[in-house]
């Protein structure tokens, strides 16, 4: 009964300070994965709108919604991602994810975060909910500059893809945690065993130590 009270301790402490390891760092590798993949996310998104900026200061006409809708669409299904040009007053001229013949009634975007931080510097970023598309997204948006004029290009992608990822993430390191606990476990119960059998032993030889002493 002694050893095998022995033996629960020593079980019970060995899961208890892997659960502990475990939590923490799952806890920390998550917020690392997560971060990492949104810093991609918005590299990968600079990228786009460096291109769509590009494309739109060379376009050979860049003059109203019925001219500048289709090549947002264009631009959003070739580069996977919303796609949405804006005059330097703020009035979208076109969106790859908005009917043409709504675009016209959309908001001015003079005053969005990613716009005013592309007036101050080369990429302007912000993210929040999108009342068009009923969904929080990430933006990243900057100036072009044409002979006709001037404005915004901007291109965003729904955080709803960042958070499906990070689910799975947590689903990979909860399946990993368990994995790991179950096979530290059976390694672990060998080592007490081995220990246990050790000890026991030990107390024999002394007991037998202890009769030849009294004998």
């Amino acid at each position: 009964c002694l050893s095998l009270g022995l033996r629960a301790r020593l079980l019970l402490g060995s899961f208890l300070a892997m659960a502990i390891v475990l939590g923490v760092s799952g806890v920390w590798l998550q917020a690392q994965l997560e971060a990492r993949f949104e810093e991609s996310l918005e590299s990968k998104l600079e990228e786009h709108v460096r291109a769509l900026r590009e494309f739109v200061q060379v376009a050979p006409q860049l003059d109203g919604i019925d001219v500048v809708d289709p090549l947002a669409d264009r631009m959003g299904r070739a580069m996977g991602v919303r796609v949405t040009v804006i005059d330097e007053a703020g009035r979208v001229l076109g969106d790859s994810d908005v009917a043409r013949d709504v675009v016209a009634s959309m908001e001015n975007h003079a005053s969005r975060q990613e716009c005013l931080g592309a007036e101050t510097g080369e990429i302007g970023r912000g993210r929040r909910y999108s009342t068009t598309l009923k969904a929080d997204l990430i933006y990243v948006a900057t100036r072009y500059v044409r002979e006709d004029g001037s404005g915004f290009v901007r291109v965003s992608m729904p955080v709803q893809a960042m958070n499906e990822l990070a689910m799975q993430v947590k689903t990979l390191l909860l399946v990993a945690a368990v994995l790991a606990v179950f096979i530290a476990l059976v390694v672990s119960g060998i080592g007490t065993q081995i220990v246990l059998q050790r000890l026991r032993r030990l107390v024999s030889a002394a007991r037998a130590l202890t009769h030849r002493a009294i004998e």
